[in-house]
């Protein structure tokens, strides 16, 4: 296919390694994800770390954590949610329904979720803190349209546009 793979799933675990990060870095890889029983993180902050990131929700808890997410106040803060699964999982255990109702709950709800590949949410992340603050604008020097909200009001920078403040 077209473009190129900037994300994957590190095997049997995570790598340590500094020289295999370094080259990953160096080759044009931008994340990747841990594997195994990780156990689920409710903290749902953007990772700090893209080399070693992992999933919130396992087919185990996956509505509860759902759940937690969706009852969060918007703060206006960037909240990160992504659920690591594979169908024989949910198969093994019988958990179909479970997957079944989270589609059903926070499927088809672009107005409060933004669904994004791993890759779109680190470039957007990467986009916010690009933006160029000043105590009359906000710059957006990125190729990436950035949403906020000024003073209460919900407010959408363009790529290489500003904004006044």
């Amino acid at each position: 296919g077209e473009g190129s793979i900037t994300t994957f799933v590190w095997p049997y675990g995570e790598q340590a390694d500094k020289k295999i990060l370094e080259h990953l870095e160096k080759s044009g890889y931008k994340a990747a994800r841990k594997t195994g029983n990780l156990g689920s993180s409710t903290n749902f902050e953007i990772p700090s770390d893209m080399m070693h990131w992992s999933y919130n929700a396992s087919d185990r808890d996956l509505l509860a954590c759902a759940d937690e997410f969706d009852s969060f106040a918007d703060d206006g803060s960037l909240k990160f949610f992504c659920f690591g699964v594979h169908s024989v999982d949910f198969e093994r255990a019988n958990r179909w329904d479970a997957l079944e109702k989270f589609a059903e709950q926070y499927g088809d709800r672009e107005s409060d979720f933004w669904y994004a590949s791993v890759e779109d949410i680190f470039n957007y992340r990467d986009a916010v803190k690009s933006l160029i603050v000043t105590e009359n604008s906000i710059e957006n020097p990125s190729n990436i349209s950035i949403y906020l909200k000024i003073n209460g009001e919900k407010v959408i920078i363009a790529p290489n546009c500003a904004v006044s403040v």
